[in-house]
């Protein structure tokens, strides 16, 4: 289990991104451009995140171990000092240090608006990861791209399916609008793409996967219209295909803007999405980046609708249909 979005912003938010050890204050993200940034500032735990680690002797349970009041942000060099000499740097202290800390943070006159507004986009940012898979989305996803006939676990298809009414009604700050564009784009995409999966959506013999029938088969009886559904049957598996691959832009979209306004190192260490396409019979495999162009991200609505995407999709970067 991962320390949250969330606990990460509010840690790096309330803490100015400046080590708490003693006579430090170190600002711990180097901007070399606007592209290139160094982050040494590391997520220290107060209490470990095991049992065996620094200070880890503890009942406390893991979800709490990686939440913000368990957490004390440092440099790099601080964070070994600390987790080297724990007899000094008990868990009482490092809380007493962490609330000095704050408290010296806040005559530094930060936009303290700015920083709720930030975790308030954590909250969202950490439900869509969750919902969506985000974690997984190579996996799960592959079940999708990799067959002629798509495949879904029921539990990501019911978290997808919670997943697009999560937006809808949802208030949001209003500070970051490219960030709530892309999650926009994002929910459209879903809501098409979950409904075109659904159309043929049956369970499988597989326990826990729902699979697309075969509806030109007709049960194995004569079919008088075999050939016609055999090809409504194959355009709707590319269509299906083609919008798992919209949404896994719109999703490297999402993140591309969760590093450009609400946090910077947002799955720098995990990369972009990639998906694996099935080649033509189902027998390869190839891993693939897809993503929006330059110029398709800049518009206010890169996916324009499922009509329009019809014909759109043949411009995408990747596209079967």
């Amino acid at each position: 289990m991962s320390v949250s979005v969330r606990s990460q912003n509010m840690l790096w938010g309330r803490a100015a991104g400046r080590c708490a050890y003693p006579g430090c204050q170190l600002e711990l993200v180097h901007e070399d451009d606007a592209t290139d940034l160094t982050i040494i500032g590391e997520n220290c735990h107060i209490v470990a995140e095991k049992e065996d680690g620094p200070r880890g002797k503890s009942p406390m349970e893991l979800k709490d171990r990686n939440s913000y009041p368990n957490l004390i942000l440092m440099c790099r060099n601080h964070h070994k000092i600390i987790d080297s000499n724990e007899l000094t740097w008990t868990v009482e202290k490092l809380h007493e240090l962490k609330r000095e800390h704050n408290a010296w943070v806040q005559q530094l006159g930060l936009d303290v608006d700015r920083i709720q507004d930030d975790e308030d986009y954590s909250i969202l940012i950490d439900d869509w990861a969750a919902l969506c898979h985000i974690d997984t989305w190579y996996t799960w996803t592959s079940y999708v791209l990799g067959a002629s006939r798509p495949r879904i676990f029921e539990n990501v298809d019911q978290d997808l399916s919670a997943m697009r009414i999560k937006f809808i009604g949802k208030i949001l700050p209003g500070r970051h609008r490219s960030l709530e564009d892309a999650f926009a784009n994002f929910s459209r995409v879903l809501a098409d793409f979950h409904s075109t999966l659904h159309l043929h959506l049956m369970p499988s013999q597989s326990s826990g996967l729902l699979i697309t029938d075969k509806f030109y088969s007709n049960g194995g009886a004569y079919n008088p219209n075999y050939e016609i559904d055999s090809q409504r049957y194959d355009e709707h598996v590319d269509l299906v295909i083609d919008l798992m691959l919209e949404l896994t832009r719109a999703a490297n979209l999402v993140c591309d803007q969760i590093r450009s306004t609400v946090f910077r190192s947002y799955r720098r260490k995990d990369g972009h999405l990639m998906v694996a396409l099935g080649a033509a019979g189902g027998f390869s495999y190839e891993t693939i980046l897809t993503r929006y162009s330059a110029l398709e991200a800049a518009q206010l609505q890169p996916y324009p609708g499922l009509a329009a995407f019809l014909t759109v999709r043949r411009s995408r970067d990747r596209f079967v249909g």
